[in-house]
């Protein structure tokens, strides 16, 4: 739905408390009597006394329920909105005794409800929930628009822990449909905790119908890594650690949603190595992890703690982290292929080094490039060199590419290129 629409009335709120037990008699006390009943135009008025010092009332018919609280006295007064009584009578109950009452002002009916009042749909917003104080919102829809007011009962099979609620965290047994609408919507707010995940049935009653919805209330996350290793890499010294690392990865993250910050509190990455941003800044908070950058330039194996911080909370949690180096890979020569150069045209042969230790030298060895072309090396490391340049001649032209890393170590490749006449 692309908007909900509150109603602007609401038939009761549920005002439930404990009551403690007292244990007397049950002679001492009198049955809860109805001094008034009426119903008229969907308007509900039932009064009476008797009943126990504090009690919740509740006044049932086949079609609609709404509940109330006796005085200190006994006495008590429940009304409502947009009732409906098929029989013109109600069940009057305080929980120990209850009496059944003829409404005045009723007509009796035994016509099903108009097919406008029929409840076809319930939905939450959220299948779940974490957080005490997060609420999902639910929503009760008609088979059309109604005519009259419509009242939706709606309760939820834990209310301790997930209550049914208007916009507040009083508790209210039903909404309402006002005529000219046929959806009603309320909230489902997490109010207490739990240690294990418990489902929670939502269910929605508007004449013979009754709908049911599940909600899933899990433990709150405790703030802490969520690593599924302790081991990083293994790396290898002169190469990018992002590019060669293995096993979990680069990265090591918190269940937390807010602001983390990390800082090695024992020990020490291995040399070359550092703690970035993944994010690179660009979506700070978002994303609360940290990763291990750079290029090792020793082969070691080194542990250390790294510990995050809660910027919010200020809760701390801490992982012993290992990340093995191992020696330089050997150096490979890779080359951009098909290539398929033009007499006249501009282009590029795009040839990439790896393994080793950097910087790179890169030159050719033997044979010939195509006339017009040289190799050209933009960046003083190396990974990348290219044949670069217009093609002056067609043919096909051989030649060697060697590459030497800082340590000495080299690799060649012969390569063959067609150059193809206009």
């Amino acid at each position: 739905m692309d908007s909900y629409r509150f109603g602007r009335r609401v038939a009761a709120l549920i005002l439930i408390s404990a009551v403690a037990s007292v244990l007397v008699s049950p002679t001492v006390h009198a049955a809860v009597s109805v001094s008034r009943a009426s119903l008229s135009s969907g308007s509900l008025r039932v009064e009476g006394r008797g009943a126990l010092a504090n009690a919740g009332i509740t006044v049932t018919s086949p079609e609609s329920s709404v509940t109330g609280r006796a005085s200190s006295k006994g006495e008590y007064r429940v009304t409502a909105i947009g009732y409906r009584s098929s029989t013109c009578k109600v069940t009057v109950s305080d929980g120990r005794t209850s009496m059944v009452a003829t409404l005045t002002g009723c007509t009796v009916s035994s016509s099903p409800p108009p097919v406008s009042s029929m409840l076809t749909f319930l939905g939450l917003s959220h299948a779940s929930l974490n957080s005490v104080g997060t609420l999902a919102v639910g929503e009760v829809i008609l088979a059309s628009a109604t005519s009259t007011p419509v009242v939706v009962a709606v309760a939820s099979s834990h209310p301790n822990i997930a209550r049914v609620t208007l916009g507040s965290t009083a508790q209210v047994a039903s909404v309402q449909v006002e005529p000219g609408f046929d959806q009603a919507v309320f909230n489902v707010r997490h109010v207490a905790a739990v240690t294990a995940a418990t489902v929670v049935t939502i269910t929605a009653s508007a004449g013979a119908a009754t709908l049911t919805r599940q909600l899933t209330i899990y433990p709150e996350p405790v703030f802490g890594f969520f690593a599924a290793s302790t081991n990083m890499g293994p790396g290898f010294v002169g190469s990018n650690f992002v590019d060669t690392a293995t096993g979990i990865g680069t990265t090591l993250g918190t269940t937390d949603a807010g602001c983390v910050s990390f800082d090695i509190i024992a020990g020490q990455l291995p040399n070359g190595l550092f703690l970035s941003d993944p994010n690179a800044g660009s979506t700070p908070c978002k994303l609360d992890m940290i990763a291990v950058s750079g290029v090792p330039t020793t082969a070691q194996t080194n542990t250390f703690t790294l510990g995050a911080t809660d910027d919010a909370s200020g809760a701390q949690a801490t992982i012993v982290v290992t990340i093995t180096i191992n020696p330089p890979l050997g150096i490979v020569i890779n080359a951009q292929t098909p290539w398929s150069p033009v007499v006249g045209s501009f282009s590029n042969l795009w040839i990439d080094g790896s393994g080793g230790v950097r910087p790179y030298t890169w030159a050719r060895t033997a044979g010939q490039l195509p006339p017009g072309m040289s190799l050209v090396q933009d960046n003083r490391d190396g990974p990348l060199v290219r044949i670069t340049g217009t093609p002056t001649t067609a043919g096909t032209f051989t030649f060697t590419l060697r590459v030497t890393d800082s340590k000495g170590a080299t690799a060649s490749r012969s390569l063959s290129v067609t150059v193809a006449g206009v």
